[in-house]
């Protein structure tokens, strides 16, 4: 069952990667599902719940974050924190968001240097999580 969570979870953010690097943004119908899609996961295999509860609440952060900055971090991203805290849980979601910030740093400084982006310019981050996501699912 783990591995089809963990496909299940690819494929739900590669949709979300494909809509946030085209579109710069990710429907709310797509968040909607994601939402869904990680309760009824949570509600079938019936594991601890505070785990996932304490997911969900490090997301209910970044969306208070994306209000107080305005959206430096776009609401949209931090809905789909939120969805992938209550999808894998707190320590998970800590790992997925250590490695998304490190390598969009990563990335920043890259594209900073070579001088392909000015800095006030914005990327998406869902390919971030994703690769969180997809490291996360290795270690």
């Amino acid at each position: 069952m783990y591995a089809i969570e963990q496909i299940g979870g690819i494929i739900f953010l590669l949709v979300c990667t494909c809509y946030d690097v085209k579109m710069q943004r990710i429907p709310v119908w797509l968040l909607a599902f994601g939402g869904i899609g990680a309760a009824v996961i949570r509600v079938i295999l019936q594991e601890n719940w505070w785990v996932y509860i304490a997911g969900i609440l490090l997301g209910s952060a970044f969306l208070l974050v994306s209000k107080m900055t305005k959206e430096a971090l776009g609401y949209g991203d931090s809905v789909l924190i939120l969805i992938l805290g209550a999808f894998v849980g707190l320590r998970n979601m800590l790992l997925i968001l250590v490695i998304a910030f490190a390598s969009a740093a990563v990335f920043s400084i890259f594209v900073l240097a070579f001088k392909k982006m000015s800095r006030k310019k914005r990327f998406p981050f869902v390919p971030f999580l994703l690769g969180g996501f997809i490291g996360g699912c290795l270690l």
